[in-house]
């Protein structure tokens, strides 16, 4: 049985590439909390449709990096975010 994280915070936004008629590829960062107390950050593509309604790409594209050596990655996010 998988653990169900506790806690998610969202670490920035990277737009990626037009997909055409107002849609885009973004990645999302979000540093997970499981029940163990250990973290990660969890890299997820979506696709933003023309009126701003995001939702996960499909397949499902993820990557999850334990946090002790993700500093250089949540950097990147929070840059493309600010």
């Amino acid at each position: 049985m998988s653990q169900k994280w506790i806690n998610r915070e969202l670490a920035g936004i990277i737009p990626l590439d037009a997909l055409g008629n107002g849609k885009r590829t973004l990645l999302k960062g979000w540093i997970k909390t499981w029940p163990d107390g250990s973290k990660c950050l969890d890299v997820m593509k979506y696709v933003e449709m023309e009126d701003g309604k995001q939702s996960l790409f499909q397949p499902i594209q993820h990557i999850q990096i334990p946090i002790e050596i993700a500093d250089s990655f949540i950097d990147m996010f929070k840059e493309a975010t600010a």
